[in-house]
């Protein structure tokens, strides 16, 4: 009969995993990259993680997001604006995620939100019409963003919703999907 003693020793050491092993665990599952050991993190190993899946970028240590790592994320996915450092977003890097996801508006900061960039969004996916400050929310934005979605809708301020802005966009809407 063996004792508790007996039954420790006979467990084999556990293996760490290695770089690779690690990798394809962030690929298997990405939330995984907070639990992979700084030392074996690489500029190559972040590429190759958030090439898999953008969301990586968000669980990697923040020296790792360069300026080139996170024009790569935003290119694949314009959401991923929201984990790069603010200190990266620049005007251009917002711009390609904007063109990428309307809805990445929501992460640019706010001294580079300009009437341009909102028209962008809007038109990539009018419900980013959300996160256009209401100052910039002017009739001719909100029928870009209805004409894109008409839930945008929701978003539009009362009082630009009159007559002859709803048949508008209705008439820009119905042309469009045709």
């Amino acid at each position: 009969m063996s004792t508790p003693e007996d039954t420790t020793a006979k467990k084999k050491p556990i293996k760490q995993k290695t770089s690779k092993q690690w990798l394809a665990a962030v690929k298997k599952y990405w939330r995984e990259m907070e639990n992979v050991p700084e030392e074996l993190i690489t500029p190559e190993f972040c590429l190759a993680a958030v090439e898999h899946n953008t969301f990586t970028l968000g669980y990697m240590p923040e020296r790792f997001r360069t300026a080139e790592l996170c024009l790569t994320a935003v290119q694949l996915d314009g959401m991923a604006l929201r984990d790069v450092p603010k200190e990266l977003r620049t005007p251009e890097l917002c711009l390609i995620a904007i063109q990428q996801s309307g809805h990445a508006l929501e992460s640019v900061p706010e001294k580079l939100i300009t009437p341009e960039i909102c028209l962008i969004a809007v038109q990539n996916n009018g419900k980013a019409l959300v996160y256009v400050p209401k100052e910039l929310r002017t009739p001719d934005l909100c029928l870009a963003a209805v004409v894109d979605d008409l839930e945008a809708f929701l978003f539009v301020p009362e009082v630009l919703i009159t007559a002859e802005f709803c048949l508008t966009a209705v008439q820009k809407f119905r042309d469009r999907t045709e």
